[in-house]
């Protein structure tokens, strides 16, 4: 926020109480929202405490960028959106996925009609999930919810919603595992296979891209094999 010309950070709502650069530090969000007057708040809690904090801003009339999945459950998301509508105050949702340079480049390929996919593949193994993160009552899921859900987006980003979806979570409550086949877009196969069994990461989530005459290789969100189609622009 503060490399960025166009925004102010006026505040900071954090137990921890950090020293960020002079910036303010207040106990709690009503106490800043009243002090800062801001435009908008960044919410990046805990998932059960989520949906107050978003609902206190927006009452105040300041737009809300809240980190994913927003709240535990489907109706805690529903609900915060019904008061966004109500109150007439916009309401954003993180997921950064969309904002790097090849995701971004592949939706473009996509749009133009130079990449057809037919099959969209991610795998990966990752970190166990720890802390709050790993308590099903306070993230309201496990790995679908904190690492899926990315994928989940890039896909309905690039080719449309999901249809005739298969959903496996082998490992509750702590579902550490997420296996999700659908089809997307027109005859394309979409898969997600990540487990979060590893104490450490062994590596970042690969996606491969396949069409007729050409292959995506991508680790990360970095694309690392190009066949059939122009080059990508730097990372």
């Amino acid at each position: 926020l503060q490399r960025t010309p166009d925004a102010a950070l006026v505040g900071v709502v954090d137990p921890a109480s950090p020293d960020i650069n002079g910036t303010p530090v207040y106990a709690d969000l009503h106490s800043a929202l009243r002090a800062t007057r801001a435009d908008a708040v960044v919410i990046a809690t805990p998932n059960d405490v989520q949906l107050d904090s978003a609902q206190l801003a927006l009452h105040a009339g300041v737009s809300v960028l809240c980190e994913k999945p927003v709240g535990v459950s489907v109706g805690q998301a529903k609900e915060l959106l019904g008061l966004s509508e109500v109150l007439s105050v916009p309401v954003g949702v993180v997921l950064n996925q969309r904002a790097h340079r090849h995701c971004k480049w592949i939706k473009d390929l996509i749009d133009a009609g130079d990449l057809n996919p037919s099959a969209i593949k991610f795998t990966g193994n990752i970190a166990r999930l720890k802390g709050w993160h790993a308590d099903p009552m306070r993230s309201g899921g496990g790995v679908l919810r904190t690492i899926g859900i990315h994928y989940i987006d890039l896909l309905m980003w690039w080719l449309g919603l999901l249809r005739n979806i298969s959903l496996t979570m082998p490992g509750a409550p702590g579902e550490d595992t997420v296996s999700l086949i659908a089809e997307i877009g027109e005859g394309c196969r979409a898969e997600i296979h990540i487990s979060a069994t590893q104490e450490v990461s062994e590596g970042p989530v690969h996606c491969v891209i396949e069409g007729e005459g050409a292959l995506i290789r991508m680790a990360g969100h970095v694309v690392e094999e190009v066949t059939g189609l122009p080059e990508p622009p730097d990372p």
